[in-house]
């Protein structure tokens, strides 16, 4: 895995996707996906960092007024063609429930779990997006949202899914977010003013395995699986997902 010691204090939840097992004596390629939060405080350093990595395309799930409020003014110099979520507001955004004092831990709980259930369908077109870039041969690829928590998580997991990785393999680097809790619960605080130390509010912070287990479930209530998925909703045909899984995946040789 490329270590990247900097750009990790200067952006939220950066990491590299490990190279997973993906099935038939295959595995991720190392280097090729990345996954992030809000990229907006990257300094010159951090941005010659991410050249270094070889990054040719970025695909941003942040809405449209996210990018306006807080655009990503390095963009240029990593792509010239970056991709934007065309959602007018931010599905990932439950601010409402969170700023009701008596909400419950269950609440939230069960909001988010609606939310993800939502994110395959609802940003579909950034997801098909990051498929078709891969495939395009536009890889390293980053890809995030504002806390690289829920929109990442989801767009990541389908991903992974198709290629073969495992669903405990998916639902590991899922979680490793919560690794990255101190930084996003500072970020909310600073952004948003919620207080963090409430059950409510640290329930829509972390990473939950229910969470992306709803996402699952309802791709497969509404597609019949993975490979439904991706033909009627990504548009995704069986030997573009041939090409996905050949672009990402290598032998295992260990």
């Amino acid at each position: 895995m490329v270590e990247v010691p900097v750009l990790t204090l200067k952006a939220q939840n950066f990491r590299e996707i490990a190279p997973l097992p993906a099935g038939e004596g295959r595995r991720l390629r190392p280097a090729m996906l990345y996954r992030t939060g809000d990229l907006t405080r990257l300094t010159e350093s951090c941005v010659d960092q991410l050249r270094a990595l070889g990054i040719r395309s970025v695909v941003d799930l942040r809405s449209a007024a996210e990018r306006t409020a807080h655009p990503y003014l390095w963009l240029d110099a990593i792509d010239a063609d970056p991709w934007g979520d065309a959602n007018a507001t931010s599905s990932a955004a439950i601010n409402g429930l969170i700023r009701r004092t008596e909400a419950s831990q269950a609440e939230v709980v069960e909001a988010m779990q609606a939310l993800y259930a939502q994110i395959p369908f609802s940003h579909a077109q950034s997801i098909g997006e990051i498929v078709r870039r891969v495939i395009d041969g536009r890889a390293p690829i980053v890809f995030g949202c504002a806390a690289g928590k829920d929109r990442t998580g989801v767009a990541a997991a389908l991903l992974l899914s198709q290629i073969g990785v495992s669903r405990e393999d998916i639902l590991t680097d899922y979680l490793a977010t919560n690794g990255a809790l101190d930084g996003l619960m500072a970020m909310a605080e600073r952004a948003f003013r919620w207080d963090v130390r409430t059950p409510h509010v640290r329930a829509a912070l972390m990473a939950d395995p229910a969470y992306l287990e709803a996402s699952f479930v309802e791709v497969g209530r509404r597609c019949g699986g993975m490979e439904g998925y991706f033909e009627s909703v990504l548009g995704i045909n069986e030997q573009g997902r041939r090409a996905l899984r050949e672009a990402l995946t290598e032998p295992d040789v260990d």
